[in-house]
């Protein structure tokens, strides 16, 4: 064979050997194209030397242990005290797709590209986690893994069928979301928005808790109370299925609702505790009830008016009915109340006047859900809706247009549509005190906004009775 000849060979032969290998010894760890984190081991074989190198980006990381027992070599090598390894720091590469390259006797014989995750930094320390994966390592299986310091990991603890791990426990509440149907929003990451308490699933099946709710700028106690089973892969939440994301430590599940209008998905995840002592709060509402209520306080400002401020988010858009003495509501009755969290605006658009009438007004009235403690009644209208303009300034209805108060008993404000035979032209109005909507500018809203601490009924779930009335002309 000429020389050319056994060159080519000889060059083909290097390109058939994989990336981190040659013919006398292999990195193996990290693998080319690997994500690497923590404290681990930088590990391979080679079948002779005692001298290995490591280094990450041309920069010793410096000698490996050697003559470590490698049975699988024997073959190879015709030896097996082959292995190779080095303790690294992962984390001190603060991130990013490095190389290493292992020498042995100064000579480059493998080489790997990987990337570094980082936390942040180098070395947690007084923290603690655990976490389960489902359907690994086999489906129908899952797998607990909880943080190592030591290692500046995760490691593996156990693997125990999916539908195991007791449920019955007193849990604190870490998180709770949700988004509806109407896109309203709810999440505790959210600024100013928190859940906090605990709740506790009895091994009778029934369920309460009492929880701190805070959204809006108020805040204010809900109790819980319910029914549970657990169904393996989902929670049968007040007879209604709820599925499971994960459990043990840290139960996590889904509330999949809907109202008469809103579908809802919503996550809720509670860390077992075993401090305290068990809930056993009397009445209250359900889990399934809490996460519908609490989606009005957010969601989309209302359709934009020209000339008119961006009104709020969460603007619950509606209108009264077209007969006067007829009460709105949206508890489900006939003659029931206007409920809705504190905070939040309704924009509640003003009818037409039937011929012969120049005014009417829109009355609040106390009831059974009327809320308690501080509160404050106010309506505001305008051609601007989700906007309370407590002057008249920023809309340009005027200072008649805005009434507040924290007396529930009967609040009313009057409109004047048209002119009046009796109290006069409406450009004559506002200097006798009086809101003009001016029917031929329109439309008008009546803006709504309850403003309390406690609510008996729950979050979002008090309010007052509402109606409009014609008055003289």
């Amino acid at each position: 064979m000429s020389r050319i000849a056994v060159a080519l060979v000889a060059l083909v032969a290097t390109f058939l050997v994989p990336v981190g290998a040659s013919a006398q010894g292999l990195l193996e760890n990290p693998p080319n194209g690997a994500f690497e984190s923590g404290i681990a081991a930088v590990t391979g074989w080679h079948c002779t030397s005692r001298d290995i190198e490591l280094r990450v980006d041309g920069v010793s990381l410096g000698k490996a242990g050697t003559g470590t027992p490698r049975a699988d070599t024997q073959g190879t090598c015709g030896r097996s005290d082959t292995g190779y390894s080095l303790l690294f720091n992962f984390a001190l590469l603060h991130g990013g797709t490095h190389r290493i390259d292992a020498y042995a006797d100064g000579q480059l014989f493998a080489s790997s590209t990987f990337t570094a995750g980082y936390s942040g930094s180098e070395f947690l320390t007084g923290i603690a986690a655990t976490h389960e994966v489902p359907d690994f390592p086999t489906a129908g299986s899952k797998a607990r893994i909880a943080w190592s310091q030591s290692k500046q990991n995760f490691v593996l603890t156990d693997v125990t069928p999916m539908g195991s791990g007791a449920i019955a426990g007193r849990y604190v509440v870490r998180h709770f979301s949700g988004i509806s149907s109407a896109n309203a929003e709810f999440s505790t990451l959210q600024s100013g928005t928190s859940v906090s308490g605990t709740i506790t699933f009895i091994a009778n099946g029934t369920y309460s808790g009492t929880l701190t709710i805070t959204a809006n700028g108020a805040s204010q106690n809900q109790g819980l109370t319910g029914t549970w089973s657990d169904q393996g892969a989902y929670l049968l939440l007040d007879g209604a299925p709820s599925p499971i994301l994960e459990r043990g430590e840290t139960l996590a599940f889904q509330i999949l609702a809907n109202d008469a209008n809103t579908w809802l998905a919503s996550a809720v995840s509670l860390a077992r505790t075993s401090s305290g002592s068990d809930d056993t709060f009397q009445g209250g509402i359900g889990l399934r009830d809490l996460a519908l209520r609490l989606l009005p306080a957010a969601g989309p400002p209302p359709p934009a008016v020209a000339g008119c401020p961006t009104g709020a988010n969460g603007t619950v858009m509606a209108a009264f009915p077209g007969t006067s003495g007829t009460h709105v509501s949206n508890d489900g009755s006939p003659s029931g109340y206007w409920l809705q969290p504190t905070g939040v605006i309704t924009a509640m658009q003003l009818p037409s006047l039937p011929s012969g009438y120049a005014s009417g007004s829109v009355q609040m009235t106390y009831g059974s859900h009327t809320p308690g403690g501080t509160t404050l009644y106010e309506i505001s209208i305008s051609r601007c809706p989700g906007i309370i303009d407590t002057t008249g300034a920023s809309t340009g209805a005027g200072p008649y247009c805005y009434f507040g108060s924290s007396n529930p008993t009967s609040l009313s404000i009057v409109w004047f549509a048209r002119n009046s035979s009796t109290y006069g032209a409406l450009g004559t109005l506002p200097a006798k005190g009086y809101c003009v909507a001016d029917e031929t500018q329109g439309p008008w809203y009546a803006n709504l906004r309850y403003t309390y601490s406690t609510c008996a009924y729950g979050p979002g779930n008090c309010g007052e009775q509402l109606q409009w009335n014609l008055n003289s002309n």
